[in-house]
């Protein structure tokens, strides 16, 4: 107690310059979409339905019509293929004008699979010539708001009658 007393001062501020190293960075846009990013595909990766589920916006909505809940349906299907997954990036871009923001990148899928689907997913055939575009809006004034409202990718083409989590219902 006598220590407290005598220090105060640099106890304070150690505390102070420890909350501002670690607090202030998050509070910047590039650091949490780079986090938000990087948690939606460790999210796919390791089948964390809840933790992709609470990166997506309600207001979810894409060039193949899923909204929301199909998008999060498709990624169960995608991730109930394979016993392990990994995505890897390449060429990954940022563009972040106002309260929105790109990622793009070239996505690839390795792993081990499960089933004759997940094998196809593997495969170069299957793997999209463009490269994916994912779209972030900014929900609330915090940097940390950043949620999912859409995916893109002008070469990946759905399957015929295709509904999102029929492949996950078959495992």
């Amino acid at each position: 107690m006598n220590f407290l007393r005598r220090h105060w001062k640099i106890v304070l501020g150690i505390w102070l310059v420890s909350l501002l190293w670690w607090g202030v960075p998050r509070c910047f846009d590039g650091w949490q979409l780079e986090r938000r990013q990087a948690e939606l595909l460790r999210a796919i990766e390791e089948r964390n339905h809840k933790a992709y589920t609470d990166l997506i916006s309600s207001e979810y909505a894409d060039d193949w019509h899923f909204n929301g809940e199909k998008i999060t349906r498709t990624m169960d299907d995608v991730s109930s293929q394979f016993l392990t997954l990994k995505v890897q990036t390449a060429n990954p871009q940022w563009n972040k004008s106002g309260s929105e923001a790109q990622w793009s990148a070239d996505l690839s899928l390795s792993g081990k699979a499960v089933t004759p689907i997940g094998e196809l997913m593997l495969g170069d055939e299957a793997r999209p010539k463009a490269p994916f575009v994912f779209i972030w809006r900014k929900a609330g004034w915090g940097a940390w708001t950043w949620k999912l409202v859409a995916i893109k990718n002008s070469s990946l083409e759905i399957p015929e009658g295709y509904e999102p989590g029929q492949l996950s219902e078959l495992r």
